[in-house]
């Protein structure tokens, strides 16, 4: 209401204006990692979570400004923020599951224009992290 308050103040008052919200896509992620030594493993664990969370805020995520609309999250976003937690060896897996339309990552098909519209409404959210140490070995 607030945005819609601010936009009618500021624009002909016979304007038609309709203020929407994003259309949300949640993320499951799964991640494996391994700490440098097993005292530190717990931390480790707990602050790639934290990294991970913080990466797909949409408020305060991404570039610091909040998650991109119509920006779908990669494995190489989380490899980034994950290789920034001290204690890291190495990461074992990254796993993300999308909901629709994200589900899909099909760039040979078609996109319709009605669809491409409905790409700046979509926002990320991590629906699910779930990290856990890595029971693999680094050569």
């Amino acid at each position: 209401l607030q945005v819609e308050d601010y936009l009618r103040a500021r624009g002909p008052p016979d304007a038609a204006l309709t203020v929407i919200g994003p259309s949300w896509v949640g993320v499951d992620v799964k991640v494996q990692v391994a700490a440098t030594s097993l005292d530190v493993t717990d931390r480790v664990v707990r602050q790639v979570r934290d990294a991970i969370a913080s990466l797909l805020d949409p408020i305060s995520g991404g570039d610091g400004s909040g998650w991109d609309f119509g920006r779908k999250p990669r494995a190489s976003d989380l490899a980034r923020v994950i290789s920034d937690v001290a204690g890291v060896e190495h990461i074992s897996l990254i796993q993300l599951t999308y909901a629709p339309p994200f589900d899909v990552d099909d760039t040979t098909r078609e996109t319709s224009i009605d669809e491409l519209s409905l790409y700046r409404r979509l926002l990320a959210y991590a629906r699910s992290i779930d990290v856990r140490p890595s029971t693999q070995v680094n050569p």
